[in-house]
């Protein structure tokens, strides 16, 4: 888990690990297709 202060993050390092988990997401959510798809 990733358990961060928020008052010692900036908002752009915010913003980043938000574009890199979501990036994360939607990879797992085509690798699963991917599975499900045979």
């Amino acid at each position: 888990m990733f358990i961060l202060p928020l008052k010692r993050m900036d908002r752009m390092s915010f913003f980043d690990f938000w574009k890199v988990s979501s990036r994360i997401n939607s990879s797992l959510i085509r690798l699963s297709k991917a599975i499900h798809r045979g």
